[in-house]
């Protein structure tokens, strides 16, 4: 079982197999393009470089960019190291960056040197992946002996903070690998694929777009750096680079020409309640998919795969080794078509919240329908019902 494996393991193994073909794309500007070889080897240098830098199992290492190739080589080589990357967004307010970087306590922040400048005042030791170039050809291209375990941290993403300040969701590699093979399934993805990284990685949904397109030997495009490309712009993108899978949120799509996306074999829209109509105007013609899934779950839980002129979308049916159930306030499982609160269990369940012991016990619960005493359930918080057609609404 691939979830038996930690992520960079699966990585290198892929990478093996399909040591030629192109990995990753960057669009616009400068374009440079790494084979699946190329990856695997710059990250394996960078591996070594963190390791006698004192990076170890459990360690977290913070990565701020603007969208680049270095970025993905970073999480890589972070992953390959051990330890456990920590997106920072380089947009964000400085109070914001601030409080994450003193919760996150990282042992260093591989970053650019166009933004050293700015993380600096925060007092954590600096690689700009960009400008030590020597340092790391030095390196070897060898993959580490010892693979991270199943077990271990592989990333802390800070949730929005919409409750207040901003929790750190704490992910294994066994959680990772889980929504790489499951999703990856759930979208027919294949080697001879093109995926777009559009998602900031400071979203879980960038978690999604890199792990699946990386371990089924597809192509990952990168967006340009700036702002996300929108509208016609970004229709010109997916056309111009044949890309043929893109997950966006709903409120993209209705600037987003449809002619210039024909090209587009699946579409995947999340993070935002998605409208009948929208289902309507872009499902006849590809695969539609909406999908659902707190960051507390590995970024996603539950897939629908949607036709036009059946109404309000669901939120589908749980992934691949995903569990749900819609509980009263009893914890007793409501009928269908009765509300309740969503509890998702199985192997997307992340391993709780960065340095806050009593809200991860308040939301990761013992799960009383395993038989294993170690099963969690997390408690979403979100209201939904089931479906006679056994899905579930998101109400």
């Amino acid at each position: 079982r691939a979830e038996s494996r930690s992520f960079d393991a699966l990585f290198t193994a892929q990478a093996a197999a399909t040591p030629a073909a192109p990995a990753l794309v960057e669009t616009g500007g400068l374009e440079r393009t790494f084979s699946y070889q190329q990856l695997d080897e710059t990250s394996n240098r960078l591996a070594h470089l963190l390791r006698a830098r004192g990076v170890r199992a459990e360690q977290r290492v913070g990565v701020c960019f603007h969208r680049s190739a270095d970025a993905v080589v970073a999480i890589l080589g972070i992953l390959k190291s051990g330890g456990a990357y920590v997106p920072l967004d380089p947009d964000y307010p400085r109070e914001r960056l601030a409080f994450m970087i003193q919760d996150a306590a990282p042992l260093l922040i591989l970053t650019q040197a166009a933004l050293s400048v700015r993380l600096a005042e925060f007092g954590v030791p600096l690689l700009c992946v960009d400008e030590d170039t020597l340092q790391l050809s030095r390196q070897s291209a060898a993959s580490l002996s010892s693979a991270a375990l199943p077990s271990q941290l592989a990333y802390v993403i800070y949730t929005s903070g919409s409750t207040g300040k901003p929790k750190g969701v704490a992910v294994e590699h066994h959680n990772l690998t889980h929504l790489a093979v499951a999703q990856s399934a759930a979208f027919g993805l294949t080697a001879s694929d093109r995926v777009l990284q559009f998602a900031s990685l400071s979203f879980d949904a960038s978690v999604s777009e890199i792990a699946t397109t990386l371990l089924t030997g597809a192509t990952l495009y990168l967006m340009p750096p700036g702002p996300p490309l929108l509208g016609t712009e970004l229709g010109r993108l997916l056309q111009r680079e044949g890309i043929s899978l893109v997950t966006l949120p709903p409120s993209v799509l209705p600037q987003l020409p449809r002619d210039l996306c024909r090209g587009v074999k699946t579409l995947v829209v999340a993070g935002e309640a998605c409208s009948a109509q929208l289902v309507n105007l872009w499902s006849a013609e590809r695969r539609f998919i909406n999908a659902y899934g707190p960051t507390e779950c590995t970024v996603c839980a539950t897939l629908a795969s949607c036709r036009p002129n059946e109404g309000a979308p669901s939120i589908g049916r749980p992934m691949a080794n995903v569990s749900v159930y819609v509980l009263d306030p009893e914890g007793q499982p409501q009928p269908v078509g009765i509300p309740g609160e969503l509890f998702i269990g199985g192997a997307g369940v992340a391993r709780g919240y960065l340095n806050q012991p009593a809200l991860t016990d308040a939301r990761f619960v013992r799960s009383p329908f395993s038989a294993q005493p170690d099963a969690r359930l997390y408690r979403t918080g979100d209201l939904v019902r089931w479906r006679s057609d056994g899905e579930l609404e998101f109400l």
